[in-house]
């Protein structure tokens, strides 16, 4: 399913990013067990310093943190707004072109 995810064909990294945030959040669906993995939740680490890598692990812990209240909760609310707040924080550092800017 990730190997063949429509986001990876995508020219822009940040879309690409934005389409694998979505595509996370699209799968919490069915039983708590179906979308959340145990071990992963529990050896993610958020870093201090914005790099590459660190955005990464940051990008898994809040989506594998996210599973916790849902099974706390007994569903996917709570995690779809983890998820919602993650891409957020994703798009506010970039900016793109406006229609505008790109004609000129």
């Amino acid at each position: 399913m990730f190997a063949s995810a429509p986001h990876r064909a995508l020219p822009d990294p940040l879309d690409r990013l934005l389409g694998y945030v979505d595509l996370r959040k699209s799968i919490l669906r069915g039983e708590l067990p179906e979308f959340t993995c145990l071990v992963g939740t529990m050896v993610q680490e958020v870093y201090q310093t914005w790099t590459a890598e660190s955005l990464a692990l940051h990008t898994q812990t809040v989506i594998q943190g996210a599973f916790i209240p849902a099974k706390a909760r007994q569903g996917p609310a709570v995690a779809v707004g983890s998820l919602d707040h993650l891409r957020r924080y994703l798009e506010l550092p970039f900016t793109r072109p406006t229609d505008e800017e790109t004609r000129s």
